[in-house]
């Protein structure tokens, strides 16, 4: 309790940004490592704060980063999307995405959000969360962030993987404003792997029995990772980071 206390207030990109700075640095300096050619990965919120390194000037820069499904949206509307599939499986369901909206409304203009008492538990939990002090001002920096604002900066070697039964990131709402913003930039490849979840584990449902399966299914037993994320990861080391040694 006294650690998370001490939080309180202090979280923010840059303090995450801080962490990754560090962990670098311990990485690098074991002899095991090639600190030549570290490749940073993110994944979803996290590929964010691989970006955020990737472009800016660090001791230990990365050789190549891999996105692995990273936020082409802003988090506010992946956050409603995501809250408006599971309203979707609930009577009134539109009626509570309302009110969600309306409370959403508020916290993006900087007040609190007075979410509705009526609103059931697991949606008034998932809004609380935004607004706990010891997430602060860290949440309200990514409510409005994408990976967009950062990928167009990047000069490495760059993979973009965003899986086809993933229903956080979307392939097409969240894969083609990546596009976009990376139009023209030779360094950075996209995968759109059709059986890998946002966790990059193979899933063989169809995505409307994915999204009526309660739970995520991530660690359910007998799952393992996506072969063709693997295939797709490997070549591009492969071709983009194996070739950096061999220039030397």
């Amino acid at each position: 309790m006294e650690n998370v206390k001490k939080l309180i207030g202090k979280m923010s990109m840059q303090s995450h940004l801080d962490e990754l700075v560090e962990a670098v640095r311990v990485l690098s300096g074991l002899e095991c490592v090639d600190s030549a050619r570290i490749v940073g990965l993110g994944n979803s919120e996290g590929a964010l704060h691989v970006l955020h390194y990737a472009t800016t000037i660090q001791d230990v820069p990365f050789a190549g980063i891999v996105l692995a499904a990273p936020p082409g949206r802003p988090i506010q509307e992946v956050l409603l999307s995501q809250l408006a599939r599971q309203t979707n499986q609930i009577s009134g369901g539109s009626e509570v995405m309302a009110r969600v909206q309306e409370a959403a409304a508020r916290y993006t203009a900087g007040q609190p959000m007075n979410a509705d008492p009526s609103l059931p538990d697991s949606v008034k939990s998932v809004l609380a969360g935004l607004e706990a002090p010891a997430n602060l001002p860290f949440i309200r920096e990514l409510w409005v962030e994408s990976a967009t604002v950062s990928l167009g900066k990047v000069q490495i070697p760059t993979l973009v993987l965003i899986g086809a039964k993933d229903l956080q990131i979307d392939t097409h709402a969240d894969g083609i404003p990546l596009e976009q913003a990376a139009a023209g930039m030779s360094n950075v490849t996209f995968a759109f792997p059709g059986n890998a979840n946002h966790v990059f584990k193979e899933d063989l449902r169809t995505p409307a029995d994915i999204a009526a399966s309660p739970g995520s299914g991530y660690n359910e037993p007998g799952t393992r990772l996506d072969p063709e994320t693997m295939q797709t990861v490997l070549a591009w080391f492969a071709q983009h980071i194996r070739s950096t040694e061999m220039a030397k």
